[in-house]
């Protein structure tokens, strides 16, 4: 299966957790308030973990119908620090703050590009930040449901997203659920796209996090050097991946 240039660069995993910026344009001050201290207690939560793992389920499906699954992903992370690592089905991809790299095995690509800071399937470190200095939240809630902190943001109509929510347990600080309401025009995966009626439908991507772990691993899982080398200009794949194709995502890259 081949996949276009905006699916490259858009279907890193990205399950988003985090907020390091100050909201604005909400309704009242003390619900941005809260909200930003309940996203600011997740960010440091995960930031003070060295070494963090955990699988990751996708589900997806029509808004008017969601729950009749369109399709599945079935994956897994790795992260430490600014470094991560994660498998999504056939798809594996290597990044830090610099440099992603992704690994079509079954059509024998390896796509290289500067990460991209709003991207569902990116380090779950990103998404947050990015569509909340965007402003373009128009309400939030937070409440406590058998445990879990459940947090929702909605968002202002005609934008990519309609709504995402989490479910987060209390106990470990663990995101354990991701909903969100994507437009399919901003959908990255053509197998869910193209299911769809039409570009003005909406889909839902559901997300569940497992098996957290956070056992040391070796740092050898980020080396991005083993899957090529650059002279001069030219990039180069290593064995066992020398008959992979090279593609750039991104010009000039360091």
């Amino acid at each position: 299966m081949a996949y276009p240039i905006f699916l490259w660069t858009q279907r890193i995993f990205c399950l988003p957790l985090f907020l390091c910026c100050f909201l604005s344009g909400l309704a009242q001050e003390s619900e941005k308030q809260k909200l930003v201290q309940e996203l600011n207690a997740i960010s440091e939560h995960y930031r003070g973990i060295e070494y963090l793992s955990f699988d990751i389920g996708y589900k997806y499906s029509n808004e008017q119908q969601p729950g009749a699954y369109l399709d599945t992903l079935i994956g897994s992370f790795k992260i430490s620090g600014g470094n991560y690592w994660y498998r999504l089905d056939n798809t594996e991809a290597i990044g830090n703050n610099d440099l992603l790299l992704m690994l079509f095995k079954e059509d024998q690509i390896i796509y290289l590009t500067k990460p991209s800071s709003f991207s569902v399937y990116q380090k779950p470190l990103d998404l947050i930040d990015s569509l909340l200095k965007n402003n373009d939240i128009i309400s939030s809630s937070i409440r406590t449901v058998n445990k879990q902190r459940k947090i929702v943001l909605r968002f202002k109509a005609g934008m990519k997203y309609k709504s995402i929510e989490y479910d987060i347990d209390e106990s470990s600080g663990f995101i354990l659920k991701m909903r969100c309401i994507v437009g399919a025009s901003a959908l990255y995966e053509l197998s869910v796209k193209s299911l769809l009626e039409n570009e003005n439908t909406y889909a839902v991507i559901e997300a569940e996090f497992t098996n957290y772990q956070k056992t040391a691993f070796s740092s050898d899982q980020f080396n991005l050097t083993k899957y090529f080398k650059k002279e001069g200009d030219e990039y180069i794949a290593l064995p066992p991946y020398e008959n992979y194709k090279i593609f750039l995502g991104t010009t000039h890259l360091q």
